[in-house]
């Protein structure tokens, strides 16, 4: 074989060769798309369900905040209705000691009243027994 045949021969399998790799590496990058398609639609997926769970959450924590909000509007109302019966309360406690008090000055009164008319007639009947005792 002449060295030009020769060169010829291996030009070809250089050729060849090369074609191989860059089968391969098209198979490579095709594989690869793949699956990088796949991941990309994997990852749609996810962030649909995520989406879905962010849905879920914020419909949650709506509901919960309503139902607090109800509530604490259903305590204040109830605060403020305790509130009411409380004033009530401490007005009528306080209606109540003023009457007590004006009772017990009345009743101070009256008998000091009374103890006036039994010292002044003991007084008196103590002198009517001296102006009228003959010894």
């Amino acid at each position: 074989m002449s060295d030009e045949t020769q060169s010829e021969l291996i030009a070809i399998k250089l050729d060849s060769e090369r074609r191989r790799e860059i089968d391969e590496v098209k198979k490579r990058m095709e594989e690869f798309l793949r699956e990088q398609i796949n991941v990309t639609n994997e990852l749609k997926l996810v962030v649909k369900g995520q989406d879905g769970l962010k849905e879920r959450f914020e419909m949650g924590v709506a509901k919960t905040l309503k139902e607090l909000d109800h509530k604490f509007d259903t305590f204040m109302i109830e605060w403020g209705k305790k509130q009411a019966e409380d004033d009530h309360r401490d007005v009528r406690l306080n209606n109540v000691e003023e009457s007590d008090k004006r009772a017990h000055e009345k009743y101070d009164g009256i008998n000091k009243g009374i103890l006036w008319v039994a010292v002044f007639g003991g007084i008196g009947f103590l002198a009517k027994l001296l102006i009228t005792w003959k010894p």
